[in-house]
């Protein structure tokens, strides 16, 4: 992630698995080697400049997104994943699909 000064940033909460994240706007305070800070109203708050993830001594609630793109696509992204692994054991796939499934792994690790 790119992050400078000034910078307006989106930051998702989600207290606990089951309920949606929320998301709010922060701006880049500070822009550390490791940790950016983020000011969210009247807080700051720190995050892993590599992982986006909270600093925090428990398990991290809340991401830094450069965009509400990027939050959106993320969000997306795992909803597609979740769909996808539940409907892969019913109905049985085909030798076909599953190799046209491959193909699609294949070329994703090329790119990656």
């Amino acid at each position: 992630m790119k992050f400078k000064q000034g910078k307006p940033v989106f930051i998702s909460h989600r207290p606990r698995h089951h309920i949606p994240p929320t998301i709010s706007e922060g701006t880049v305070t500070k822009v550390g080697r490791k940790y950016v800070t983020i000011s969210v109203g009247h807080t700051e708050r720190q995050f892993d400049i590599t992982t986006g993830e909270e600093k925090t001594e428990l398990s991290p609630t809340r991401w830094v997104w450069e965009s509400r793109q990027q939050f959106d696509d993320a969000q997306e992204s795992k909803r597609l994943q979740k769909e996808i692994l539940a409907r892969l054991p019913e109905p049985r796939l085909s030798l076909r699909h599953l190799r046209e499934i491959q193909a699609i792994l294949v070329q994703y690790e090329d790119e990656a």
